[in-house]
Parts: structure tokens; C-alpha cells; sequence
């Protein structure tokens, strides 16, 4: 075959894999969101001086520390995975971390060690949940001082990966919120109830 040939062969192949690279991620969210069973994981409160960086809300989710499972001369890595269950309340729990992917339902989590008795501290996939304009704010400012509320987050899990599907934010949803307004074209005002400390 010429040179001639395979240029523009080279050509379509680099598009096509460049093209790939920029929608994997979005597909990959949305296959989640279609394919993953849904997981209410506690949202904890956030560090009050610095709660809320951009438009979104910045999350802290629960729980956050779990037993390891697996081989001594791994204690320490880094990565690992998560296996989930449901608890008494319908909240996920943890029962344990481990360095082999699991069978059952789980998910790729960063592992922090801190010598802490009950195992490693578990770095969640998500910190933030992006929200339109001055919700994410009143959102924040609805779920920080409870120390034990009914706030959480909807996360589908499949194969592994995780995505957040909705914040529940004293009982409403945030999403079914950002809609509205977005149907309305409201600004910053909504009925979700805000607590003041």
C-alpha cells in the first residue's frame, strides 16, 4: 500500500480516537446513572470556613472509614475497593476494604492510612455535586449545622464506578429543585428550608 493511502486512514483513526477520549467520561457517568443500583451514602458536615468554593456544594459522605481485608504487605496502598451494603436505616455501609475486586457490589476508593484502629479512612470518588446558580449555597447552608440529619446523597454504583444521582437535602431533592427553577427562570429564592446555626 502507498503512503498516500494510509494517510488518510491515520487521519480518520486520529479523530476517531481523539473524539473517543473527550466523550469516554461523559458516557461512562451515564452508563452509571442508567445501569448502577442506587446507594443513599450520609452526607457529613463540611468545615464551615471553607464550605462553598464555585457553584457547587461541597460534600463530605459517610461513611468514611472501614475494616481492611487483605494480605498484611498491602496495608498501605493506596487504592483499593469498597464493598457495599445496605444498613438497618437504608443507608450504605461498609463492610470492609479490600485489595481484590470483589464479586458483590463495590466501588474503586483512595485509601488514606492513619494507623487509626478501625482501618483505613476511605476518600470517596466526589467531593462536590455541581448545582445552578445560588442553589448550591442554600443547599449548603440547609444541611451544614445538623450533625445528625435525614441529608444524603443517591449514588449509582455498576462495575465498580460511582455517580451521584441527586442530593437530598431535608427531604427534598435538589435536582426536582434545580428544575423548577429552571423551569421558572427563579432566582436565588426556593422553599427548601434553611437552618442557621
Amino acid at each position: 500500500m502507498s503512503a498516500g493511502k494510509l494517510w488518510p486512514a491515520g487521519w480518520f483513526a486520529t479523530v476517531v480516537l481523539q473524539v473517543f477520549a473527550v466523550l469516554h467520561p461523559a458516557i461512562q457517568s451515564e452508563l452509571v446513572l442508567r445501569l448502577g443500583r442506587p446507594y443513599r451514602f450520609r452526607l457529613l458536615p463540611v468545615d464551615p470556613s471553607d464550605p462553598f468554593r464555585g457553584e457547587y456544594v461541597q460534600l463530605q459522605l459517610g461513611p468514611n472509614r472501614a475494616r481492611w481485608q487483605g494480605p498484611a504487605s498491602l496495608r498501605g496502598s493506596e487504592q483499593g475497593y469498597a464493598v457495599l451494603a445496605i444498613d438497618t436505616n437504608g443507608f450504605v455501609s461498609v463492610e470492609r476494604v479490600q485489595s481484590e475486586r470483589p464479586k458483590s457490589d463495590y466501588l474503586s476508593v483512595r485509601l488514606v492510612w492513619e494507623g487509626h484502629p478501625e482501618g483505613p479512612r476511605i476518600r470517596w470518588p466526589w467531593d462536590r455535586w455541581y448545582a445552578p446558580e445560588g442553589l448550591a449555597r442554600e443547599l449548603e447552608r440547609a444541611a451544614l449545622p445538623r450533625r445528625e440529619s435525614t441529608n444524603y446523597a443517591i449514588v449509582r454504583v455498576w462495575r465498580g464506578l460511582g455517580a451521584i444521582e441527586d442530593l437530598i437535602v431535608d427531604g427534598r431533592s435538589a435536582r426536582q429543585e434545580a428544575r423548577e427553577r429552571s423551569r421558572r427562570r427563579e432566582p436565588v429564592q426556593s422553599s427548601l428550608p434553611v437552618s442557621r446555626p
